[in-house]
């Protein structure tokens, strides 16, 4: 499912629905105290495992829930999720799973 369609997906059925393009936006998101996180691995400038490690490490912003999507579905790539211990869904994925 493409990022706007999940994000049509999203907005028809949570009150709010915030969205960054680049990693660096999501990290000033931060401010709004989101219960969760929908997270792409690459992303032009700070990739996703950078922005997870930066939440993280914040003390305000390390309990925020962190599902990471990716069309980069690798061992390598599970690994380091399963490590980070966030939630994992690969690309092409049905938008209702995150229901």
């Amino acid at each position: 499912m493409p990022k706007k369609e999940t994000g049509k997906v999203l907005k028809a059925r949570v009150d709010a629905v915030l969205e960054a393009e680049e990693g660096e936006d999501g990290v000033k998101v931060m401010a709004l105290n989101p219960g969760l996180i929908i997270l792409g691995l690459l992303r032009p400038g700070m990739d996703g495992f950078e922005v997870h490690r930066w939440i993280k490490e914040d003390q305000s912003t390390f309990h925020i829930n962190i599902i990471v999507i990716t069309g980069y579905d690798s061992p390598e790539n599970r690994n380091r999720i399963i490590v980070i211990e966030a939630g994992y869904i690969p690309k092409p994925f049905d938008g209702e799973i995150l229901f």
